[in-house]
């Protein structure tokens, strides 16, 4: 297999980030999906890498034992010519590693108990956190989806996914309107080299400028109110959720999964955590119930004729008190995705109504 790679795109003519050529991309789902975890605040050719690697496994698969490739994502969406775009049941991929996750400012020491009224804590298991992946091509255009995903009410956008929902841009005043320009005018800050954007307690670092990349990474925090998820009742708790999007020049096969070729497209991740563990209010009973750490990526690709692929991978570490097994968990945490993007496709198509921001 040959692996092109070709460079960030910073407006709608090829621009060069500096003298940098992207590293080898990530083979396979596996690798891809943990790679951009771990890269989201990596220099643009670096993070660049890790889309062209999920793109390479979309188009060509995984690779075997015999250097062969299998299993191609747009085979999994039935694109194949002569045949629509669809979403596909979720999938597992590999639990994540440390240090996937040690750029994160999490609590090392998380809730996994109340005694008498005072939480237990203990250091996280990353490996404990399962992972499952949806895909999904969303009958949306990529402009319009990226416009209804970085809303502040996205309990109206998901209706019926959070009871409640408050977003605050914590790039500072005029963020949101930075980036919207970017995605307008095509006009990204450029990300030289990796960033350390966060101290410890969950701050900025010092000396760190997020207003001035907002054209490119948008900082949120959230504080989110989930509907119940396999009787699993929550309350409201704080959820990180960072915003990069760029136009990037990739090898993308044609509309028949052939012909690969550069191709300048615009693609949108999100970076999700929940910096410690939250329970239910029966925390201190043994009907305890919680989400005790989790994790996602979510890529969304522009495709032609007005769609947008879209993949999510969640690693998360639930516990319930009926001891489901936690594929069944994950499963249908993952099918309120398939619903979210089922969601956006009926309001690009007019055949859902949202309204306007508050």
């Amino acid at each position: 297999m040959s692996w092109t790679r070709s460079m960030l795109a910073l407006s709608s003519a090829a621009f060069a980030v500096g003298c940098a050529s992207p590293p080898p991309a990530p083979q396979g789902l596996d690798e891809a999906a943990s790679y951009m975890v771990r890269e989201f605040y990596s220099d643009d050719a670096t993070f660049q890498a890790g889309i062209q690697g999920f793109m390479d496994w979309f188009d060509l698969g995984s690779p075997n034992e015999d250097g062969d490739f299998a299993e191609p994502g747009r085979e999994l969406l039935g694109l194949k010519p002569g045949q629509e775009g669809k979403e596909v049941d979720a999938f597992t991929v590999n639990p994540l590693k440390a240090k996937d996750i040690e750029h994160l400012p999490l609590v090392d020491q998380v809730v996994s108990d109340v005694q008498d009224g005072e939480e237990i804590r203990g250091p996280r298991d990353i490996s404990l956190a399962l992972g499952v992946v949806s895909l999904a091509e969303m009958g949306c255009d990529y402009a319009r989806a990226e416009a209804l995903l970085v809303r502040p009410d996205q309990d109206n956008v998901f209706d019926g996914d959070w009871a409640a929902y408050a977003r605050t841009y914590s790039s500072g005043a005029g963020s949101r309107a930075a980036w919207e320009e970017g995605m307008a005018s095509r006009t990204f800050a450029p990300i030289d080299e990796p960033l350390q954007p966060f101290k410890e307690d969950n701050s900025f670092a010092d000396g760190f400028a997020p207003l001035d990349l907002a054209s490119t990474l948008l900082f949120t925090d959230n504080i989110v109110d989930p509907t119940p998820v396999t009787g699993i009742d929550l309350p409201a708790y704080d959820l990180n959720l960072d915003l990069r999007h760029g136009v990037f020049e990739l090898e993308l096969a044609d509309e028949t999964g052939g012909n690969r070729a550069p191709q300048e497209v615009r693609v949108f991740a999100i970076l999700t955590y929940n910096p410690d563990a939250v329970y239910s209010q029966f925390l201190n009973t043994e009907y305890g119930a919680g989400l005790k750490q989790s994790y996602s990526i979510e890529i969304a690709v522009e495709r032609p004729n007005k769609k947008t692929l879209r993949m999510l991978a969640v690693w998360a570490e639930i516990i319930d008190p009926l001891g489901l097994p936690e594929g069944l968990k994950l499963t249908e945490a993952v099918g309120k995705s398939l619903n979210s993007s089922n969601r956006l496709t009926e309001i690009c198509e007019g055949r859902d109504t949202i309204d306007d921001e508050p």
